[in-house]
């Protein structure tokens, strides 16, 4: 069997121009991707607020840097480790932090930065079942501060904390909702 390389030739062509009509007429599909997150990657794109503990950091020999970001990439997840998450929190990096008291379990995640802001969700937990609705938050990341945990946490209630408490409830009403 003899192949006619010209009318192969043309086919193809043919084809080809078909294919690119039809992909040309087509409505694009819309597809919503929700992030997904994993350490690494995000880690590669925070950027630092200028905070205490940055402006410390910025003192810092080089050698005290490389170890101090070390460490910082080994802790995601804080615990139950107070200042570690505090330390997440003001600087935005992707943490977990859950704070039990008798049944109840508050929990406090950092999702990572969302442009200028950082992304939080947090719930309280009472035998490991939500209690009322969670929240999320985007809040921007210079007003991110050890108030904004005390805030999250019910620390800022007592007496002397009041004008924080107006402050952080300020920002918990303009860029945190329920879900």
């Amino acid at each position: 069997m003899k192949i006619n390389r010209k009318k192969t030739v043309r086919f193809s062509l043919m084809l080809l121009v078909v294919i690119l009509v039809i992909s040309a007429c087509s409505k694009p599909k819309k597809v919503n991707i929700e992030p997904i997150y994993d350490e690494a990657s995000v880690r590669e794109v925070i950027p630092l607020v200028k905070s205490s503990s940055t402006l410390a950091a910025e003192k810092m020999s080089a050698e005290q840097k490389v170890k101090a970001e070390a460490e910082n990439a080994k802790s995601v997840i804080c615990g139950a480790d107070e200042a570690c998450f505090i330390n997440k929190l003001i600087n935005c990096y992707i943490s977990e932090y859950k704070k039990t008291a008798g049944d109840e379990e508050r929990q406090l995640s950092i999702i990572g930065p969302a442009g200028e802001r950082c992304y939080l969700q947090g719930g309280l937990y009472k035998n490991n079942v939500l209690v009322g609705s969670s929240f999320s938050c985007r809040i921007p990341k210079n007003l991110l501060s050890a108030d904004t945990y005390n805030h999250f946490f019910g620390l800022d209630n007592a007496a002397g904390f009041e004008e924080i408490k107006i402050k952080q409830s300020k920002i918990e009403a303009d860029y945190c909702e329920s879900d």
